[in-house]
């Protein structure tokens, strides 16, 4: 007769495969008497959880949360299982690494299930960890009785796309392709998410039609997420075409569908139909934010516009939104490159008096202004003003203020 521990217990050490001393599911090879020598049976007497039976019960299939649901309605607010942490604390990309999941699950008589994996495979600690992520998801399709789930893709292809590896999830995905799963919301808006991110866009397009199919209406969600994709692939017509379809139904774009269009416009070298854009959000009631003028500024900037530069900033200024350091540097740069020095020169004094520090590029660029105007003087007093600031000048500082010195 062989002893069988029916309920593993959860005091599992992360630093050993297996736990240091018994009590143990089974013993191989012992008769009922030489186990007895390993422990007394009042032992197993006064402790319910020891069963004799005559053989292993078969595996359990574990799932990643405890079963609280008398007591806690919202699935939320479920703990992890502690089989999560153990299972984690295994997946260490060492060579022995299927070995040791091979061993633990035996040893406890456990499998992972479906669920299960798919919660490993987005949990954070398998972030940044692609290799393992594959590795896992590989042995957990081995075992006995088991099929990977829609949801284990999509959490593999979510983990994969972080780290950038478009050949494998091309891999991945093909084999999801074959399975011909049943699409659902939350599957297609994580895929969507996925691949625009990466601008993937036959595959995108997959998702879409695939959505189409089973008849799931797209979100705010999906739709922001394929403009997305498609402007990150420069498509930039077919996300129109999108966009309109979105303006005309229940679905309207929001300021993200109209920052990232207008990211699309300024990255193809159309700044003017970014700025059309722009002028049309006010129309549809919806407010631009700091993102709609940073990326404006920056491609009036990319096109030599700096007088739309300072008409932006200023916008944003009348709106009370937060500037960043880079704008100012742009309008500031822009303004100097116009020959503006004195606007320049007004727009760095305003960024100083809101707490913004100047850096050397700032400096550079009045500096260069002023001595191309031929305020030498206003120059030399930024240079010492530059110095004093704890900013060492570079080589271009000291080009433009060479004939300054020769003057003097």
């Amino acid at each position: 007769m062989r002893r069988t521990l029916l309920r593993a217990p959860f005091s599992f050490s992360a630093t050993h495969v297996l736990p240091p001393r018994p009590p143990r599911p089974y013993i191989h090879g012992e008769s009922s008497s030489e186990a007895s020598s390993f422990h007394s049976m009042s032992s197993f007497s006064s402790n319910p959880r020891w069963v004799f039976t005559n053989s292993l019960p078969p595996p359990e299939w574990v799932e990643p949360f405890n079963d609280v649901s008398d007591i806690v309605s919202n699935p939320q607010d479920f703990d992890p299982s502690p089989w999560v942490a153990q299972i984690l604390n295994l997946l260490d990309g060492s060579l022995k690494m299927e070995a040791n999941l091979d061993s633990y699950c035996h040893t406890f008589l456990i499998k992972l299930s479906p669920n299960f994996v798919a919660y490993v495979l987005k949990s954070a600690e398998l972030r940044g960890k692609p290799e393992t992520a594959l590795r896992f998801f590989a042995w957990a399709g081995k075992q006995k009785k088991y099929h990977h789930k829609l949801e284990c893709y999509v959490s593999l292809i979510d983990l994969l796309s972080s780290s950038g590896d478009l050949d494998r999830i091309r891999y991945v995905l093909a084999e999801l392709k074959e399975k011909n799963f049943l699409m659902h919301s939350a599957a297609a808006n994580s895929l969507i998410k996925s691949y625009g991110c990466l601008g993937m866009v036959d595959e995108l397009l997959w998702v879409w039609r695939r959505m189409k199919e089973n008849g799931i209406e797209p979100s705010f969600y999906t739709y922001n997420f394929l403009v997305n994709g498609l402007v990150n692939s420069m498509f930039i017509e077919s996300a129109e075409r999108v966009f309109e379809v979105m303006e005309g139904g229940k679905i309207v774009p929001d300021v993200v569908t109209y920052n990232t269009m207008i990211k699309g416009y300024c990255k193809a070298g159309k700044t003017q139909k970014a700025m059309e854009k722009f002028r049309a959000m006010e129309g549809r009631n919806v407010e631009p934010d700091k993102i709609t003028y940073m990326t404006l500024i920056q491609g009036c900037y990319s096109e030599g516009d700096f007088d739309s530069c300072l008409g932006l900033y200023q916008e944003m200024e009348e709106k009370g939104l937060d500037i960043p350091p880079h704008a100012y540097s742009l309008v500031i740069n822009g303004l100097c490159k116009g020959g503006k020095c004195m606007e320049g020169y007004a727009v760095f004094e305003d960024m100083i008096q809101k707490g913004c520090k100047a850096n050397v590029a700032n400096y550079t660029a009045l500096i260069d202004s002023y001595a191309k105007c031929g305020s030498i003087e206003k120059a030399m007093k930024l240079f010492e003003r530059m110095k004093n600031d704890g900013l060492k000048p570079d080589v271009a500082v000291g080009w433009q203020l060479m004939p300054c010195c020769i003057l003097v």
